[in-house]
């Protein structure tokens, strides 16, 4: 199944990188997501290529309905953003994978950090979401893209509310 996502993120692109390499932000979205952030392991930093690693947990009852027989009470899952250097507007590109351990279930694919008008940035996802479930892998694949939505909704209002000018919100905000 093919999954495509655009965040608008009220800053340019410099500045939205050093965002997602932000570890307590990268944190905060996860939590905002519903999930507990097992691991959060930003290499490298926003002026250069970075890479950002997360692994999260879900309980079952937080897991969609089609994956549960797989949770065994908590799912975990892994994802990885390999981000590029930007070019000279600051714009980059990179890949991002997804693994839900334990399950079939997997999601490859790119991610571009693009000026969108003045003071704006596009976040983009794009990739093939894939479930080896015989017989249910079509609704495996909905409820996942429907969780990955979720998450990246989240970080988008994460995003939002670090931006507002005279915020800082704490490890635990939104």
């Amino acid at each position: 199944m093919r999954l495509t996502e655009m965040l608008l993120l009220s800053t340019d692109p410099r500045s939205a990188a050093s965002l997602l390499a932000d570890p307590a932000f990268v944190a905060r979205c996860v939590r905002a997501s519903g999930a507990t952030p097992d691991e959060v392991d930003v290499a490298g930093a926003a002026p250069g290529a970075f890479r950002i690693r997360t692994r999260r947990g879900l309980t079952s009852d937080q897991v969609p309905a089609p994956l549960r027989a797989f949770a065994r009470g908590r799912l975990e899952i892994t994802q990885v953003e390999e981000w590029g250097a930007p070019d000279s507007d600051g714009d980059r590109a990179g890949t991002v994978a997804v693994d839900v351990t334990g399950t079939p279930v997997r999601l490859r694919g790119t991610v571009t950090l693009v000026a969108h008008g003045p003071g704006t940035s596009a976040l983009r996802y794009a990739g093939d979401l894939h479930a080896g479930v015989p017989v249910f892998a079509e609704v495996v694949e909905r409820a996942v893209a429907e969780a990955v939505r979720t998450a990246l909704s989240a970080t988008a209002e994460v995003a939002e509310l670090t931006l507002r000018p005279g915020s800082r919100p704490g490890p635990h905000s939104a």
